[in-house]
């Protein structure tokens, strides 16, 4: 059976011919990058596993059960009738902007979202440092 770290490594190897080219991509050191693929990926830093998994459009999420599931099927499970009103009414206004207002909709929650992960991972740190 196929590690994690045997999969990162065959779809960063697959999308980018080379282990420099995807620690390059993923703005991860080389270095750090072959210690994470050989002592395992459960104990780097959240920052460079949400790295390795952002550059692969994959969740970090199916890491812990040894998958690397892309976005799109997580976006397949998430049908209509799994949202939320709030959800449902969002995605209802975002369609009925013109291009260029979903360009800024989207740019304004790409910053929202961005942000979060750092505080995200800035509050694992802080609780994985003291625990």
């Amino acid at each position: 059976m196929e590690t994690i770290e045997e999969k990162i490594k065959a779809q960063a190897l697959k999308r980018y011919n080379t282990l420099t080219a995807f620690a390059e991509a993923a703005d991860v050191k080389y270095t750090t990058l072959t210690t994470i693929l050989k002592n395992g990926v459960m104990g780097a830093s959240v920052q460079q596993v949400i790295k390795i998994c952002r550059c692969l459009g994959v969740s970090v999420d199916g890491l812990e059960n040894g998958e690397l599931i892309p976005y799109e099927r997580i976006a397949e499970n998430d049908s209509e009738e799994n949202l939320t009103a709030e959800e449902r009414e969002l995605i209802r206004k975002y369609r009925a902007l013109d291009k260029k207002a979903q360009r800024r909709i989207l740019r304004t929650l790409n910053g929202e979202y961005e942000d979060a992960l750092t505080n995200f991972e800035e509050d694992l740190t802080n609780v994985i440092g003291h625990g």
